[in-house]
């Protein structure tokens, strides 16, 4: 089979280390696997450099999003790359194309969806967050104006990122006409969770549905014991939990949760992974390591954790929640969407959004429970392996194709 797999980065980020597995899963099988990507640094393949391409540069994407900010509608730019997209699909001839991510001003899906429609060429779509169906914003989070045609967005700064016009109703028709135009599509989603909220879409009404969950790579998120970190930072191997966040100043991912966890839970040590621009009041007992790049050093936070916190206000599936797991520490957060669904039941507790009396409660729990790690990583591997993944959706390219 020949695949064409496309998204916003290639091996950088969650998606983009989902994409990279997928395409070293196909190749290393023997089917012909090529990817389009548009933001991060340029990579080339060894073997054959024309299999992965980077479609867009950074320049103009960055003015691209400044052009629709102004105008309200998130996809309304990226022209010639995407003529120069589809005049490559067309050379390529790919028995299918799938599409993760396609905001971020690198391709217009408008243009691109309408031209695989046309084209009747097989599209796999998958829904890594709201974006896919809303057409606007990347979490809708309790608004239901998507299932309608949006527009009056009461959320429209952070939904556009326009200050502007609301063009949300028209962004949304765009996007609804151009899926509209497939006579097949198949539509795959991260979690239960967002599986359901996309079968309510009107852009998916003639899609069929599977449930794929995010792979990991446990080559490297497996469970590791060693002292490394605790000889690092002079931590005489203390038991301590554990935050991993992009942005730990973002109100979505909830760094002012663990702020005030850490202030009720003074005894216990909290190390924070992730980017921080330093404009919050850090107490004493919450150590911040900044952001790590190497997957290896993460992997080995995790494994010292005896706890990992999740305290975002949305998110599709978490891949902190299933590396966390992997390495062989239990999860404790806020229910937000994808992660209780798809966490381990058997080490895990998810409390509603914002309760922090019973988050203490279960964070204590957790911290003096002593499930061995070995067993929490061995069947967390088994569920969330980059190979399990891998082959669900090699399967899925291979019932397509043979209808």
């Amino acid at each position: 089979m020949r695949i064409i797999n496309i998204n916003i980065f290639y091996s950088e980020g969650s998606t983009g280390k989902l994409v990279k597995s997928i395409h070293e899963f196909l190749s290393f099988a023997g089917h012909d696997s090529y990817v389009v990507y548009g933001r991060g640094k340029r990579k080339w393949s060894i073997e054959n450099p024309l299999k992965i391409r980077k479609i867009s540069f950074e320049f103009f994407s960055i003015c691209y999003s400044y052009f629709t900010r102004i105008l309200g509608i998130r996809f309304c730019s990226s022209f010639l790359e995407t003529l120069l997209l589809i005049r490559w699909i067309l050379k390529i001839k790919p028995d299918i194309v799938h599409l993760h991510c396609m905001n971020c001003n690198y391709v217009n899906p408008y243009m691109l969806i309408r031209f695989l429609a046309f084209r009747r060429i097989n599209t796999v779509v998958t829904n890594h967050a709201d974006i896919t169906f809303t057409g606007n914003c990347d979490h809708a989070y309790d608004c239901n104006r998507w299932k309608t045609g949006c527009g009056k967005c009461p959320n429209l700064k952070e939904a556009t990122h326009s200050v502007f016009f609301d063009n949300t109703a028209l962004a949304w028709k765009l996007m609804y006409d151009s899926f509209s135009e497939f006579s097949k599509l198949w539509v795959t989603s991260v979690s239960a969770w967002t599986d359901s909220r996309a079968r309510q879409s009107p852009f998916f009404s003639k899609a069929q549905f599977s449930i794929i969950m995010n792979g990991v790579d446990v080559r490297c998120f497996h469970y590791i014991h060693s002292n490394i970190l605790a000889i690092k930072h002079g931590l005489s191997e203390v038991p301590f939990i554990l935050h991993v966040t992009p942005d730990f100043g973002s109100p979505l991912k909830g760094g002012e949760y663990v702020i005030q966890l850490a202030k009720r839970l003074k005894s216990f040590l909290f190390i924070v992974v992730g980017a921080y621009n330093g404009n919050l009041d850090i107490p004493s007992n919450v150590l911040m390591v900044g952001h790590v790049s190497n997957q290896d050093d993460l992997a080995m936070y995790y494994s010292a954790a005896k706890l990992t916190l999740l305290t975002s206000k949305r998110e599709t599936f978490s891949m902190v929640c299933a590396e966390s797991l992997c390495c062989g520490t239990p999860i404790v957060g806020f229910k937000c969407g994808g992660p209780e669904e798809i966490a381990l039941s058997n080490y895990s507790n998810f409390v509603e959004y914002g309760d922090l009396s019973l988050l203490e409660s279960m964070v204590r729990k957790w911290m003096s429970d002593s499930t061995p790690k070995e067993n929490i990583s061995v069947e967390a591997i088994s569920v969330y392996s980059s190979d399990v993944m891998c082959k669900k959706y090699l399967d899925l390219y291979s019932s397509i194709v043979n209808m």
